[in-house]
């Protein structure tokens, strides 16, 4: 079991072969997925904004 993930671009590979990654980067694109609050947290918030209407 490799403990090594890797990201292929398989459109680049088919393209280009297999090629050292040499650590460069020109661009990242970051695409964030639903935010998670656990439960006690937003318990917490709702008490301290009805303890604040007050």
């Amino acid at each position: 079991m490799s403990y090594f993930a890797t990201v292929v671009v398989w459109d680049l590979r088919e393209r280009r072969g297999t090629f050292r990654f040499t650590g460069r980067l020109r661009s990242v694109t970051y695409t964030p997925g639903p935010v998670r609050v656990p439960e006690p947290v937003i318990q917490e918030v709702e008490e301290l904004a009805e303890a604040m209407a007050d």
